[in-house]
């Protein structure tokens, strides 16, 4: 038995595991949805991974340099952080240029998490959306801004890149 595939074992509220390493086959991993809470720094993934899907959860601090550290840099991994309460993306995390489908290569780390005070509706900045303005948008990787109907005229900006 391998197992490779983990969606939404938790279905609840608390502290996220952070051991998922120790699934050495592991390559998908949805858990998103729930109330999970915790600091980021300290998950760690397996190097198969493929599919990270964290968002809509209660994930706090920064995402770390040691995020994904043991993934190639040259993997294509799909990584959804958003919606969560995530503060700093460390610059060395962006070099895993890969990421997202090249997102990271085009747009910096807003191919992980759009900054705070932007946002878009994947939380990240990507072909089919840009990072927009939006004041109330307090974490990185905002899908959601609450004051878009009192702000018609937001537009994109030029978010520079963090690398």
């Amino acid at each position: 038995f391998t197992l490779t595939r983990l969606t939404n074992f938790l279905s609840s509220a608390g502290p996220i595991p952070t051991k998922f390493d120790e699934l050495p086959y592991l390559q998908t991993l949805i858990l998103n949805d729930n109330e999970l809470t915790g600091n980021i720094q300290h998950i760690t993934f397996p190097p198969t991974i493929k599919l990270l899907d964290l968002s809509n959860n209660k994930l706090s601090g920064s995402v770390p340099s040691s995020f994904l550290h043991n993934i190639p840099a040259s993997a294509n991994v799909r990584v959804d952080l958003s919606n969560n309460q995530i503060t700093e993306i460390h610059e060395s995390v962006c070099t895993k240029k890969n990421l997202n489908n090249g997102d990271v290569e085009k747009y910096g780390c807003s191919g992980l998490l759009c900054p705070a005070g932007y946002y878009s509706n994947t939380g990240r900045h990507s072909q089919i959306g840009k990072c927009v303005y939006c004041p109330t948008a307090t974490y990185l990787g905002s899908s959601i801004c609450s004051e878009m109907a009192a702000t018609p005229a937001a537009t994109a900006l030029s978010i520079p890149r963090l690398m």
